[in-house]
């Protein structure tokens, strides 16, 4: 089962590079490893790939200066209907240009524990001038769960491209990380640390910290349910982020329940330049969902311009949601620090807490 390939000072041009793959069995711990300015252009490059069994431990390694690999898919480990968990994309060097770029990927089964790590070199959409930037996602499963998958980011830069600790259409998204520590400058269209179209997102956490970091991005998202509920994920911001959206837990028409955003340290401003409504740092927010016990803290001498809401929405109740704002060196300017908010629904029971720092407008309703 432990196949690796290597590919090294080279030019290829092909429709599959797999390190292993098979029709009905198993794949495990297969290598794909792109280095020493090798030039290669697939439609799939994969670790280990399989149609009907399971894909686990495989990986693929993108290193080295000059190096670029260009596919439509880069996957660590895909499995059509079976189960992914353990696979591995790291890129330390290089360029990679992908529309989809997944540490584990499958069609139906569930996507567990798998990995993608940027500690160096380039990521970027392999379609120039699409609409859509390219997705990286720790894993992905078209129908099934995606659960406990990482997105690592310590170094490297991105064009166009979206970032998802763990997204499915039709499964619960539980427990998915994106952890970005980069020391410098990245621009990224989105980090989310858990996205499903209609299941439940449970747990997800996105964390942005680190000396130097500073994070430029349309959204920011722990879990996002677009037609399910999001509850209990949470952003933690301790670096310098523009952002339109900031958002602890969120969805289209679910309910958004006992999410978080925690902004310590932090530099938060808000990103003008994009189409993203509504703007802010939010608890949690649903266009027509219900959002209850949703809480922003901004604390220890955080600077935050941006309007802030413990929980919003446009149709539903907006119930027991809460800002809290202390720290004798914060700042927050902002039009409106609300601790609930709805268009057309009730709101009950939201608070606002300031305990210290120099606050300008808000109020609470």
């Amino acid at each position: 089962m432990s196949n690796e390939v290597q590919l090294s000072d080279s030019t290829l041009k092909a429709d599959l590079l797999y390190g292993g793959g098979t029709k009905t069995g198993d794949v495990r711990e297969n290598t794909l490893r792109i280095t020493g300015g090798a030039d290669v252009t697939v439609t799939y490059a994969i670790g280990g790939s399989t149609e009907a069994g399971a894909a686990s431990d495989n990986k693929v390694t993108l290193e080295g200066d000059g190096t670029k690999l260009t596919a439509d898919m880069l996957i660590g480990g895909w499995a059509a209907d079976g189960a992914v968990s353990g696979n591995t994309v790291t890129l330390s060097g290089g360029t990679a240009a992908a529309d989809r770029l997944y540490g584990g990927g499958s069609g139906s089964g569930d996507a567990v524990n798998n990995t993608v790590s940027v500690t160096g070199g380039t990521v970027e959409t392999k379609t120039e001038g699409s609409e859509y930037a390219a997705v990286l996602a720790g894993g992905y499963s078209q129908t099934g769960h995606v659960k406990g998958n990482l997105v690592d980011i310590s170094g490297g830069s991105f064009t166009d491209v979206g970032v998802y600790g763990g997204k499915t259409d039709e499964g619960d998204a539980v427990e998915n990380k994106v952890h970005i520590d980069s020391g410098k400058e990245i621009e990224l269209w989105s980090v989310v640390g858990g996205d499903t179209v209609s299941g439940t997102a449970l747990g997800n956490v996105v964390t942005i910290e680190g000396d130097g970091t500073s994070l430029d991005a349309n959204e920011i998202g722990g879990g996002w349910s677009t037609d399910g509920e999001a509850s209990w994920n949470n952003v933690t911001l301790r670096g310098a982020v523009t952002a339109g959206l900031v958002y602890g837990g969120g969805g289209r028409s679910g309910d958004a329940v006992d999410n978080a955003v925690y902004v310590s340290g932090a530099v938060i401003n808000e990103k003008t330049d994009t189409s993203i409504t509504p703007k802010g740092l939010a608890g949690g927010f649903s266009e027509t969902g219900d959002v209850s016990s949703n809480f922003v803290s901004i604390t220890e001498g955080s600077s935050v311009k941006t309007d802030v809401y413990g929980g919003r929405s446009k149709e539903g109740t907006v119930a027991g949601n809460g800002v809290e704002i202390s720290g004798a060196d914060t700042v927050v300017t902002a039009s409106a620090i609300v601790g609930g908010w709805s268009e057309s629904g009730s709101v009950l029971d939201n608070d606002v807490t300031i305990s210290g720092g120099n606050v300008t407008g808000g109020f609470d309703s």
